[in-house]
């Protein structure tokens, strides 16, 4: 993208967060708070995190919306590891593609949603982004250590959570004529008018009833799977078994007795995300904002980065004019 004969190298847009823990404890087990509890970056760690990158609420004073949850919905250890080797990764290919040493501050713009797992992925991603150290990988060391390596500060702002387009399907449902209606009702339109939906569900009938006989958490029976207030979500089942299997857990990630069950769901849910994007209302819904927001960031720093360069070119000519100075 050009403007004003300036480009912007690289505009990343990541996919909300790292590894994370599953969004409540749908087997009802006790001792499941206390596994994922263990799983988490210690304290320390984020506390250190948050001084070197403070999370800014510009236009809102709202808790994160994860924030009563932990040690579910959380970023953990593996989650930090992955955002730090991402932010190296970027790193590495802005450095190759810009041909300068490093990078600095000035150079970085982040925004995050009002979760607490996707402001501390920022954070971590940062932390790798602006390492001086691009080659070095983390470890499981690096977040058991108080890590005052990073001196390069960046504030992450997080986006006003009603109108935040990063994540579409958590904006409220607008009441204003003409406004864009919430995506999950759209969805739910979607999946009434299509006998698609009708003949996926029916031949997912046998490891539904399975599912729930298993997780208590998943609650009542019946329901369209996009309707909000429905309290079974075929996602829902999905988020158990993924965040256990990347964790290696044979039996959170398997319910007893059963094989292939994580590969059913996963490929049920693939199938019901297809059947809805090929709405274009749902995929204009999905990506449209969001697109529209990232080209006006990316115009908005153009502009910023001209300004810049003409103010630093007026100095300079001022400090011509006026000479050396003479002792």
């Amino acid at each position: 993208m050009q403007h004003n004969g300036r480009r912007v190298l690289l505009t990343q847009v990541i996919a909300r967060h790292g590894d994370r823990s599953p969004s409540a404890n749908l087997t009802g087990c006790p001792a499941e708070p206390n596994k994922w509890a263990q799983r988490l970056p210690p304290k320390a760690k984020l506390e250190s995190l948050g001084r070197t990158f403070p999370v800014l609420k510009l236009c809102h004073d709202q808790e994160p919306k994860d924030a009563n949850s932990v040690p579910f919905g959380s970023l953990t250890n593996l989650g930090g590891r992955q955002m730090e080797l991402l932010g190296k990764a970027i790193q590495l290919r802005v450095l190759a593609t810009d041909g300068v040493a490093t990078l600095e501050p000035i150079q970085v713009a982040v925004q995050s949603t009002n979760y607490l797992r996707t402001q501390q992925s920022a954070q971590f991603l940062l932390q790798g982004l602006l390492s001086d150290s691009p080659d070095s990988a983390p470890t499981e060391a690096t977040y058991r250590d108080d890590p005052e390596k990073s001196p390069k500060t960046v504030a992450v702002p997080v986006a006003v959570p009603d109108n935040c387009w990063i994540n579409p399907f958590d904006l409220p449902p607008k009441e204003q004529p003409g406004s864009q209606p919430c995506l999950w009702a759209r969805c739910a339109e979607v999946e009434e008018a299509s006998a698609r939906f009708c003949d996926l569900e029916d031949g997912m009938a046998v490891t539904r009833q399975l599912v729930e006989s298993q997780l208590s958490g998943l609650g009542d029976k019946g329901g369209r799977a996009s309707d909000v207030n429905a309290k079974f979500k075929w996602i829902k089942a999905l988020d158990h078994f993924v965040c256990a299997e990347s964790h290696g857990d044979g039996f959170w990630g398997e319910l007893r007795g059963q094989t292939g069950l994580t590969e059913l769901v996963r490929s049920h849910v693939a199938e019901r995300f297809s059947a809805w994007f090929d709405d274009p209302a749902v995929l204009a819904l999905m990506a449209g904002p969001l697109l529209e927001d990232l080209s006006c960031a990316c115009a908005a720093a153009l502009e910023r980065d001209r300004k810049a360069v003409s103010e630093a070119s007026r100095q300079v000519g001022c400090e011509a004019e006026q000479g050396p100075e003479m002792n």
